[in-house]
C-alpha cells in the first residue's frame, strides 16, 4: 500500500470517521483499514468498535417510573399502555412489554393439568345448584341439576372432528333400489 493512502486513512480517522466509511470512501476492505490503524497505534483490540457505546434514549424512558408504579399495582400491559399513551407516549407495545418483564421478574411456573378420558357410560358427573323460583304467591326453592356423562364428551369430540363425506350410492343404482321398494321412478302412470 502506498504511503499517501495510509496517510489518508490516518487523516480520516483523526477527523472521526469510522472504519466502514473510510473503507467505503477509499474503496478498500475494512480489514485493510483496521490493519493500518493498528500499525499506527491508533487502534487496539479493546478499542476496535469506534462507534459511541452509549445507549440511545428510548421513548419509554420518561415513563419508566410511572410504568413501574402501575406494574406494582398489578395492571396489565394493555392497560398501562393506554394510560401512558394518554400522557403522550408515542412508542410501541413491544418495548413496554419487554420493560415490564424486567420489572416484574420471572413468572411463576404454572402447574400442569392432566385430562383423562373414560369409556362411554363408564363415568358420569353431576352439578347441583339451588335456585329461587317465584311461583304464583310463594317463593319456594328448587334444585336443578345437570349431568354430563363420558358419552356426551365423546360425542362432543366426535362432532369436533373434521366432516368426512360419506359414500352415496351412484345414480345408476338408485332407480333399481326404488323399484325394489315399490317406488315409482319415472313419470306417473295413468290409472
Amino acid at each position: 500500500m502506498d504511503p499517501e493512502t495510509e496517510q489518508e486513512i490516518l487523516r480520516l480517522h483523526r477527523e472521526g470517521e469510522g472504519i466502514r466509511p473510510i473503507a467505503r470512501r477509499l474503496k478498500m476492505g475494512r480489514k485493510t483499514v483496521r490493519r493500518v490503524l493498528r500499525q499506527a497505534g491508533l487502534l487496539t483490540e479493546a478499542s476496535a468498535p469506534t462507534a459511541a457505546t452509549q445507549p440511545t434514549p428510548s421513548k419509554l424512558d420518561p415513563f419508566k417510573d410511572l410504568v413501574r408504579e402501575k406494574a406494582q399495582e398489578g395492571l396489565s400491559s394493555p392497560r398501562i399502555l393506554r394510560e401512558i399513551r394518554a400522557l403522550g407516549y408515542t412508542g410501541g407495545r413491544t418495548i413496554l412489554v419487554e420493560y415490564l418483564r424486567e420489572v416484574r421478574g420471572p413468572r411463576p411456573k404454572r402447574s400442569a393439568f392432566r385430562r383423562f378420558e373414560t369409556a362411554p357410560g363408564e363415568e358420569a358427573q353431576g352439578d347441583w345448584s339451588p335456585y329461587r323460583v317465584e311461583v304464583l304467591s310463594g317463593n319456594p326453592s328448587a334444585s336443578l341439576g345437570e349431568a354430563a356423562s363420558s358419552l356426551a364428551r365423546s360425542e362432543e369430540r366426535r362432532m369436533a372432528q373434521p366432516f368426512k363425506r360419506r359414500a352415496t350410492p351412484s345414480a345408476a343404482t338408485k332407480p333399481a333400489e326404488g323399484r325394489a321398494r315399490g317406488y315409482q321412478t319415472g313419470p306417473n302412470p295413468a290409472r
